[in-house]
Formats: structure tokens, sequence, C-alpha cells
């Protein structure tokens, strides 16, 4: 039996695709910087102040199962480009922490902030930008093991 959808149903499942193809791409960008650990990820657009202006900060805490905090992970492949030596991992391994408290990239070299930054702009889509007012903060959270309904 043939049913047609009424105006409601279809913006509905439009919703429901739209929101199920964004949790695919943060869970794919979540493990490209912090590996197949995250549980939840909790995502927040908020400004960092300067001199003059604010900047828009992306900050990301990445949870695994058991609620722990997790740091990048420089074996994927998406962090494998920079080529980190041993010394570069240990002076880098609580940047997650800067990153937490000021914006992602924050305790990286230029180009390293800059391809961060430029990730999270086409996988999440934010942006990172200068403004000379504050911003209302976003906040959204995922859980990177189940998709959406």
């Amino acid at each position: 039996m043939r049913q047609q959808l009424m105006p409601d149903a279809i913006i509905h499942i439009g919703q429901q695709h739209a929101v199920r193809a964004h949790w695919a791409k943060v869970r794919a960008t979540m493990a490209a910087l912090f590996g197949d650990r995250v549980g939840e990820v909790t995502l927040s657009l908020t400004d960092v102040a300067t001199d003059q202006r604010f900047l828009r900060g992306l900050q990301i805490v990445a949870l695994d199962a058991s609620g722990q905090v997790q740091p990048y992970d420089f074996k994927t492949r998406w962090w494998a480009q920079w080529r980190f030596t041993g010394r570069d991992r240990a002076r880098y391994a609580q940047a997650h922490l800067a990153d937490m408290a000021t914006s992602v990239g924050s305790a990286f070299p230029d180009a390293t902030r800059a391809a961060l930054q430029a990730l999270c702009e086409a996988q999440l889509g934010v942006e990172f930008l200068q403004h000379w007012d504050r911003q209302a903060s976003l906040t959204w959270m995922f859980d990177c093991q189940a998709p959406p309904p």
C-alpha cells in the first residue's frame, strides 16, 4: 500500500538525515584527531578575547567510554602528515588540554594550527572568525559510538 507523506513528515525526515550526516562527520573528525576511543564529544564555539577584538575559537572535549579525557592520537593518519618526532610528541602530549582552554590548535605551530582549523571548518561547519563584539557561545554534544535516531 502506497502512503503519501505529509509536509511535516518530509521535513522531519530531512532533519533526521541532516543530523545523521553531521554526526558522521563529527565521528570521522574525532577519529582522525583522537583515534577510535572517543565515546562522547563536546564541541563549544566560543569567543577568545585578544587585544581589541574577539577570535572565534572551538574547544573540543573528547571522552572515552569511561569518561576519561582523550589526548590527541598522533598515530592516526591525519597526524602522520606532520611527521612528529618522539620529542615533538612529548612536547604536544598535553596539547589537547591547552586547546580545551583556548581553541583547537593553540598549542601547535602555525601550519599545524591552520590545518586543524581547516579540518574543523570543512568537516564540522564551524568558522574561526575575528570580530569586534562578543558572540553567543554554541555547544553541541555527540555520542560517537551510537548514531542519532
